[in-house]
């Protein structure tokens, strides 16, 4: 699963043995871009919108444990959404 641009996570959904989903595998292509930055990457997880509901669900589970939990720290933000006003058409 591409998590973001540098950071691509293998899982293992632990269907075929009725077992929660762990990670198999953490790849982070480019890890001397991600150091330059000079901070603790973020990354933004909208990808995991285009990802069916079950997926998504075993990401995040395997995202907030450990061993991954202790490499990353996932953060809840929201942001409303734009509303727009009905347009009124004269007849």
């Amino acid at each position: 699963v591409e998590l973001g641009d540098h950071l691509v996570l293998r899982l293992d959904p632990g269907q075929l043995i009725a077992q929660p989903p762990r990670a198999v595998g953490l790849t982070v292509l480019f890890p001397s871009q991600l150091l330059a930055q000079g901070h603790v990457p973020s990354f933004n997880l909208e990808r995991l919108e285009r990802l069916p509901g079950n997926v998504r669900e075993a990401v995040l589970n395997v995202l907030s444990k450990p061993p991954i939990s202790e490499l990353f720290s996932v953060k809840l933000t929201m942001s409303a959404e734009e509303l727009r006003m009905p347009e009124l058409v004269a007849a």
